[in-house]
């Protein structure tokens, strides 16, 4: 157990700190102030190693701090080839010297510098709950077998990686990497194979393609579960991340209520059904690249339904060109809320429409083209 001063080694290849047993840093600065001014990613200079190396049991306490000025050397972690035992205890795993599956939790502390600040390697498990972590090299957190993040601030700037999680087979290098809190910034990476699950903390880039489909990640890069604050709109008690992917799920008949303002970039379609979207004075904000609609009911089944059930009536659907199509013979019924349009046509109908009836009054709306037809309970106006 240590928990106070500091320890520095001054030797290439040797870590102030190497544990085979068990240890316990709770505090104390952990250095290697020899570390080689000029090395680089392929070139340790003379003088580079871990600052802490587990090949054991370890905990990390938050009065703890390691630092580093290398770029060669990882600065805590494990060494990389298990089964190199012609090269000694401090690269690979020796009976009855180092653990043969070694785990480091770390609850708090300040890390800094190495080719990777934390490194997790072969047949080892890492559990980050908290910590301020930094790197300007490669990697801030790099996990090759089995890691879990709750918590703590991951900076790689711009261009480096918060984290990286590699799969190299099955057995000692895993690559499965949990996540439910902490704040990141830079890129997140995952090779081929490597599992990575994100249900929380906050990113500075698009990691959607890691969260589960009951999750989401908000404009401002926070991971939460869908819910009344995060999804877009919902079907019942079913949340979605998107208003594409609830018109997508809901059945002929059903309603989609928007819980939230999104954004729109690509056309949504729909056929073969009617379905209701209520705005619940929400905005819904479209902008295309080319002449799309936000939505277009297609074929002579669909019928899309807009109404406004919100008390102050305050909602929009607002795009840089069209509105609302419909097309093939589909149908279009506005109740209340508000189109407004740039360009393009406020409502339109791509197909022949039934002889016109008397309308009641019409909602509000902007940019409604000669040619578009509104379908207002039930009648039509052109």
């Amino acid at each position: 157990t240590a928990q106070t001063g500091t320890v520095d080694n001054v030797t290439d290849g040797r870590a102030p700190i190497y544990n085979n047993g068990t240890c316990t840093l709770s505090g104390g600065n952990y250095t290697r102030s020899k570390e080689a001014a000029d090395n680089t990613t392929t070139r340790s200079g003379g003088n580079s190693y871990y600052n802490i190396l587990n090949h054991g049991e370890m905990t990390i306490g938050s009065g703890v701090s390691v630092t580093s000025s290398g770029h060669f050397s990882s600065l805590v972690g494990k060494a990389d080839d298990y089964s190199a035992k012609d090269k000694g205890d401090r690269t690979a795993y020796i009976d009855n010297v180092g653990q043969a599956a070694p785990k480091l939790t770390i609850e708090g502390g300040t890390f800094r510098g190495g080719i990777n600040t934390i490194k997790n390697d072969d047949n080892a498990t890492l559990t980050i709950k908290d910590g301020t972590f930094s790197n300007v090299t490669q990697a801030v957190g790099q996990n090759n077998n089995i890691a879990e993040i709750s918590g703590g601030t991951f900076d790689a700037g711009d261009g480096f990686y918060a984290l990286q999680n590699r799969n190299f087979n099955g057995t000692m290098n895993k690559g499965n990497l949990t996540v439910t809190g902490g704040e990141f910034k830079g890129n997140v990476y995952a090779t081929e194979g490597a599992t990575t699950d994100i249900r929380g903390g906050k990113f500075s880039v698009d990691v959607k393609a890691y969260i589960p489909s009951d999750y989401v990640q908000s404009a401002d890069g926070t991971v939460a579960p869908l819910g009344e604050s995060t999804a877009a709109a919902k079907i019942g008690d079913t949340y979605y991340a998107t208003l594409a992917a609830a018109i997508d799920a809901a059945k002929d008949g059903e309603t989609v209520v928007m819980v939230n303002d999104t954004t729109v970039s690509e056309e949504i379609d729909f056929s073969g059904k009617k379905i209701t979207l209520d705005l619940n004075g929400k905005t819904i904000t479209a902008k295309f690249n080319d002449y799309y609609s936000v939505i277009e009911a297609q074929g002579t089944a669909a019928t899309l339904t807009i109404e406004d059930n919100s008390t102050g009536k305050t909602g929009k659907i607002i795009s840089n060109h069209y509105g609302l199509t419909a097309s093939g013979g589909g149908n279009l019924v506005v109740n209340s809320g508000t189109i407004e349009t740039g360009d393009g046509a406020a409502l339109q109908a791509i197909a022949l429409v039934p002889e016109l009836k008397a309308a009641p009054p019409q909602p509000r709306r902007q940019g409604l083209h000669p040619q578009a037809v509104l379908v207002l309970d039930g009648a039509v106006q052109k």
